[in-house]
């Protein structure tokens, strides 16, 4: 799908009534798309936002602060997690002043500042560092402690995901500057490591099939034990544990929790180790998330995310207000995903699937304790779902943009956790071995089906 056709999609959208506030870069007709937009997720699947000064539009036709609200409008759903940000100092045309960013930075709501990691400043003067080192504690001293400077843009590669970035060519010009000094980065020993250890024997970067297995006698699949433990623990807290999947553990460091359970797995599988509760919920489910994240073969690949752009939508808002004519297009939906996605799937996918959306489910009917709704859930699992090594390029439309209006992975996503039982019922039945489920006891019989599974390889 073009670009025009995905603008196209959003037109259509606005047309019938609905109304859209998305990271899309759109800011008016004078303000270049490349000011700022969302540029998909890091190592550790927090979403990127990238801004550039180079396309700060001239303030004699733009005025600043309106421009500043707009923004704050359309990223505020990305920053309800854990974000970074990453931006390229360019001396543009229409750099703004210092003033206005400090002024600019204190009039943010607290989760644009609480939830900001890391800004990534790419190209930083010698005066920038000076007044940054000057004047963190004005700005903030817990802002300062979240900066990181970037010499170049191989340094950049070496700390988030730049595929998805739109690097301008003052900015390569700028680089080229840079280079010339011979700057160069060291691999991380953590990316070092996990590099060292064959696909097969990997359990994040791995292929489906050699992580998820099955019987010659049984046609059900059996999960790795570190996923079976974090779904297990992420039933069982994790649905009562609010923003669960938005922020990253607070005592624990994401990335060493992975690569310690990359090298135990590839030595011994049926570890121990695996069997261990995490202090922090949010170590399971951001671990949950990498595995996923970083799957060789993405559970919604190019062609079934092509697929989604013919799901059916409603033709007004209105008619989302009549419960008939609402219950009819719902229905169409689940009909889609059900004859049109689902048997684009391996077996092997639909299983795991379903195990993964009976949490999603779970944690959503849980959302007044937890604040995680279908709708944020859906958010958040989008661009899990589509991959870290995606066959073509993805944008916001594909990813993070959920509405009844938009037919996105986002959309599909929410449709699978709402409905999970209607979507899934066969894949259930074949897990739970029963012809009939009762609903009101679904959880608990996904639950133990899942302990059975661990319960094999205490055995």
């Amino acid at each position: 799908m073009t670009n025009s056709e995905k603008l196209h999609i959003l037109d259509q959208a606005r047309a019938r009534g609905f109304k859209l506030d998305l990271p899309d870069g759109d800011f008016g007709a004078n303000v270049d798309k490349s000011l700022l937009y969302f540029a998909g997720l890091d190592n550790e699947t927090l979403p990127i936002i990238v801004l550039s000064d180079h396309f700060f539009p001239d303030p004699k036709i733009v005025d600043y602060d309106s421009l500043l609200q707009t923004i704050i409008k359309k990223t505020s759903s990305i920053v309800e997690n854990d974000y970074v940000i990453v931006y390229f100092a360019g001396n543009g045309p229409h750099e703004p002043s210092w003033q206005w960013i400090i002024s600019a930075y204190h009039s943010l709501d607290r989760k644009y500042k609480k939830n900001l990691k890391k800004l990534y400043l790419v190209h930083p003067s010698t005066w920038t560092k000076l007044l940054l080192n000057t004047f963190a504690s004005i700005i903030s001293s817990k802002f300062y402690s979240k900066l990181v400077y970037v010499e170049s843009i191989e340094h950049l590669k070496a700390l988030v995901p730049i595929d998805r970035m739109q690097i301008s060519q003052p900015t390569f010009d700028k680089d080229s500057e840079t280079t010339a000094k011979h700057y160069s980065v060291p691999i991380s020993a953590a990316i070092s490591i996990s590099n060292q250890i064959p696909s097969d024997k990997r359990l994040f970067g791995a292929h489906i099939n050699d992580v998820v297995t099955t019987n010659p006698a049984s046609d059900i699949f059996t999960l790795p034990i570190p996923l079976v433990n974090w779904l297990l623990h992420l039933h069982k807290t994790g649905t009562y544990t609010q923003n669960v999947f938005q922020h990253l553990p607070e005592t624990t460091n994401i990335t060493e929790s992975k690569l310690k359970t990359q090298i135990e797995y590839s030595k011994n599988r049926n570890s121990s180790e695996f069997l261990k509760i995490y202090d922090d919920i949010n170590t399971s489910a951001f671990l949950l998330k990498l595995f996923f994240y970083e799957l060789k073969d993405p559970i919604f690949n190019s062609e079934i995310v092509e697929l989604f752009t013919q799901l059916p939508l409603p033709d007004s808002l209105a008619e989302l207000s009549d419960i008939t004519v609402s219950l009819q297009i719902e229905r169409k939906r689940i009909n889609f995903i059900k004859s049109k996605v689902l048997p684009l799937l391996s077996p092997r996918q639909r299983q795991l699937l379903t195990h993964l959306f009976c949490l999603l489910s779970n944690i959503a009917h849980n959302s007044e304790q937890n604040h995680m709704t279908s709708f944020n859930l859906a958010k958040n699992w989008a661009p899990i779902l589509i991959g870290k090594y995606p066959d073509e390029p993805v944008c916001y439309l594909e990813t993070i943009s959920v509405s009844p209006s938009l037919p996105s992975t986002g959309s599909v996503v929410q449709l699978l956790i709402q409905y999970f039982y209607v979507i899934f019922s066969s894949e259930i039945n074949t897990i739970l071995r029963v012809n009939n489920v009762h609903s009101e006891a679904l959880f608990n019989d996904m639950v133990h089906a899942l302990e059975s599974q661990l319960n094999i390889y205490r055995e």
